[in-house]
């Protein structure tokens, strides 16, 4: 699956649950997160890769940067892994 399709797909499911989401592709600088969402008020991103894929080094070093103004960024290679995130930060889900 292209990383387009899982991305649409993330997409879809954080609309589904009532976040508000962005993509950020083409609107913003190199190395920030794929997705920019807020749900339940928090505001996090979303770092998009195929299985098997990595954050680029400039991508690890945006997420420390968010992470380092209190941001929180996931790297999922589908909407399981966004579920997951979700949950383990209290967040979200329950």
């Amino acid at each position: 699956m292209t990383e387009a399709a899982i991305q649409t797909k993330i997409m879809k499911f954080l609309k589904s649950i009532g976040a508000i989401c962005n993509k950020t592709i083409g609107m913003s600088k190199a190395g920030w997160p794929d997705i920019i969402c807020c749900f339940k008020g928090r505001f996090f991103g979303v770092e998009v890769k195929q299985p098997g894929m990595k954050a680029t080094p400039l991508q690890e070093f945006k997420m420390q940067e968010i992470a380092a103004a209190g941001g929180l960024v996931v790297v999922a290679t589908s909407v399981e892994d966004v579920q997951a995130y979700l949950n383990s930060e209290e967040l979200l889900l329950s």
